[in-house]
């Protein structure tokens, strides 16, 4: 009902993203629903069977479009996800999958959790195939690559992501 009341009249001559994160682990945010706060396990979105069907809705109607907010948008080690996490690589492209299949939709746009990314995360999501909408310049990224296959995968992501930009790659 929020939803329809704040875009209805735009939705219908432009498609509104939403960034949804697959596997969300609640946590103690105030944000959180007070009946999963605290939770540390992952609700894979299939669990909300509304949501789901309200997404698929909305994106076969051509009002929204789908964007990956992260894999479970936790903090390691204090940290946001995409700076800090482990796998970020396989968690990723899972998620994308994960997103595509359920939603019935394609997923080329990765919107970082707490606005923060490691190059390494960096590298996951260009890996990934995917657009980065991120208010946070490229010289403020966080860290640096643990290794040289990391320091790899930032330069062939990167390159990846510029060759689709110019039409030389699907």
């Amino acid at each position: 009902e929020e939803l329809e009341s704040c875009w209805a009249g735009i939705w219908d001559r432009i498609p509104i993203g939403f960034s949804v994160t697959p596997f969300r682990v609640p946590g103690n945010s105030e944000t959180v629903p007070e009946e999963f706060r605290g939770d540390e396990e992952a609700l894979p979105l299939e669990e909300n069977r509304e949501m789901v069907a309200y997404l698929r809705d909305l994106v076969g109607a051509g009002r929204a479009y789908i964007a990956m907010h992260g894999y479970n948008h936790t903090n390691p080690d204090g940290k946001p996800e995409y700076v800090a996490a482990n796998d970020l690589g396989k968690k990723t492209l899972h998620g994308r999958r994960y997103l595509e299949t359920l939603l019935g939709c394609e997923v080329r746009t990765f919107v970082p959790p707490n606005n923060a990314m490691g190059l390494e995360g960096f590298a996951a999501v260009a890996g990934a195939g995917m657009n980065i909408v991120n208010n946070q310049p490229y010289a403020r990224m966080l860290g640096f690559p643990t290794s040289p296959t990391a320091a790899a995968d930032v330069f062939l992501g990167a390159r990846n992501a510029l060759r689709r930009r110019l039409g030389r790659l699907p």
